[in-house]
């Protein structure tokens, strides 16, 4: 009879929880919609060291299924545009769509984190190595405001 009872509150209270999850995914991805600019970053190479741009503008635009980002530095200004998805609570993965300046990332994933605080959106993206490559960026933490 224990035994039944706990089935009993296992097919209840999973679905419910699982419902918890769902709603909190779906909860981030409304937050997380508009135009953010980026205030702050931190690029983390494979190498150890690490580098904050300081002469680079980045704005990034989130919609219910895409993304687009434009960053522009002294040599111009590079689009990308990914399709995304979330896979949990505070967390998506990205797929790079189009990438003006490196073409040959299209296809490559991105998984982030992210948070958002008192208006404030905090990412940290871990890209995939390019093929080749002997240094690449393994973390890109960055601080965003709605623009």
């Amino acid at each position: 009879m224990q035994f039944r009872s706990l089935g009993f509150c296992c097919a209840i209270v999973i679905p419910v929880l699982m419902a918890g999850c769902a709603t909190s995914a779906k909860k981030d991805a409304a937050d997380l919609e508009g135009r953010w600019r980026n205030v702050k970053g931190t690029i983390y190479f494979s190498d150890g060291v690490s580098s904050t741009p300081t002469q680079t503008r980045c704005w990034i635009e989130f919609s219910k299924n895409q993304s687009v980002s434009e960053c522009i530095t002294n040599s111009g200004t590079n689009r990308i545009v990914y399709a995304h998805r979330y896979v949990g609570p505070q967390k998506y993965e990205s797929q790079v769509v189009e990438h003006k300046s490196l073409p040959h990332l299209v296809g490559t994933r991105i998984r982030t984190d992210f948070r958002i605080a008192n208006g404030t959106l905090f990412t940290t993206s871990y890209p995939p190595a390019p093929p080749g490559a002997s240094r690449f960026a393994v973390k890109v933490e960055s601080t965003w405001v709605r623009d």
